[in-house]
C-alpha cells in the first residue's frame, strides 16, 4: 500500500510541476511576441526556480541508498543542464515558429518529457526501481527533442541576426554527443574520437544546408536525421551488433528520408 501510495504521488507531482513548467514556457513566449522583454526574463528566472526547488526536494526526501551511484557531475549534467537547456531551446523554437498548431505540438511533447523526467527523477531519489526503470529512457528521447528544437533556434538566429551565431551549433551538437557516450560509460580512446567526429560532421551537414539556402526546417530536419543516425551507429558499435545489412539499412531509410525533406520545396 506505501508503495502505491508512494509512486502515485511521484506521478502526480511529476505532471503538476511538468505543467507548471510547460505553463510558463507558453506565457513566457506569449510576452515575448508582445514585445516585453523584462516580463519573458522574469518568468524564465521563476521556472528554473521551479525546476531547482523540484530537484533540491527530490534530494531531500532520499530515505535510502541511491539506486546506481550518482556524482555531483552526472546529475548536474542530467538533473539540471539537460532539463534547463530543453526548456529554454523549447521557448527559442516556439518563438520562432508561431504556428499554433505547432506550438500546441510542442507544449505537448514538453508536458509529457518533463512528466516523466520528473517521474525519473524522483524514483531515482527514492530508489524506487519500478517508476525509475520504466522511465529511464526519457534522457536519450530528452537529447534528441533538445538537438531538434536547439538546431532550428540557431538556424533561425542565423538567418535573423548572423553567421556568427552559427559557432553556436558546433556546442550544441559536441554536448549532446557526449552525454550519450558518456550515459554508454564508454569514455575509451574510441569513444573520445567519436565525441568530436561526429559533432565536426553534423556540422558540417547544417553549414552545407545553410550555403545551399533551404529553410530553417528543412536544414533542422536534415541535421536530426544525421545525427540520429550517427548515434544509432554508434550505439550498434558500442554493442558489438553492427553488421553491412545492419548499416545498408540504416542508409537507404536515410536516404528516403533525404529526399523527402529536400522535396518539401516542390
Amino acid at each position: 500500500m506505501d508503495n502505491l501510495r508512494s509512486r502515485i504521488i511521484t506521478i502526480s507531482r511529476g505532471f503538476i510541476f511538468g505543467a507548471t513548467l510547460i505553463l510558463g514556457a507558453f506565457l513566457s513566449v506569449e510576452q515575448l511576441d508582445d514585445g516585453n522583454v523584462n516580463n519573458f526574463l522574469e518568468l524564465c528566472l521563476i521556472m528554473v526556480g521551479v525546476l531547482f526547488i523540484e530537484i533540491f526536494t527530490s534530494n531531500q526526501l532520499r530515505t535510502k541508498p541511491l539506486i546506481e551511484p550518482s556524482s555531483k557531475q552526472d546529475v548536474f549534467l542530467h538533473h539540471i543542464l539537460l532539463p534547463s537547456t530543453t526548456y529554454l531551446s523549447i521557448l527559442g523554437f516556439t518563438y520562432f515558429n508561431r504556428q499554433t498548431e505547432i506550438r500546441l505540438i510542442v507544449m505537448s511533447l514538453g508536458l509529457f518529457m518533463f512528466t516523466v523526467l520528473f517521474i525519473n527523477i524522483r524514483a531515482h531519489y527514492l530508489s524506487n526501481m519500478v517508476l525509475y526503470t520504466n522511465t529511464n529512457y526519457i534522457y536519450d528521447v530528452l537529447k534528441l527533442l533538445l538537438f531538434f528544437l536547439a538546431s532550428n533556434t540557431v538556424f533561425h538566429l542565423v538567418a535573423s541576426f548572423g553567421g556568427f551565431l552559427f559557432l553556436i551549433f558546433p556546442l550544441v551538437v559536441f554536448g549532446l554527443t557526449l552525454l550519450f557516450v558518456v550515459r554508454y560509460e564508454k569514455l575509451d580512446w574510441f569513444g573520445m574520437r567519436y565525441i568530436f567526429a561526429l559533432p565536426v560532421i553534423i556540422t558540417l551537414v547544417a553549414l552545407s544546408g545553410l550555403i545551399t539556402g533551404i529553410t530553417p526546417i528543412q536544414n533542422t530536419l536534415v541535421t536530426f536525421l544525421s545525427f540520429y543516425l550517427g548515434l544509432a551507429i554508434l550505439h550498434h558499435i558500442l554493442h558489438r551488433d553492427m553488421n553491412k545489412t545492419l548499416l545498408l539499412e540504416y542508409l537507404v531509410i536515410f536516404a528516403i528520408a533525404l529526399v523527402t525533406v529536400y522535396s518539401m520545396n516542390a
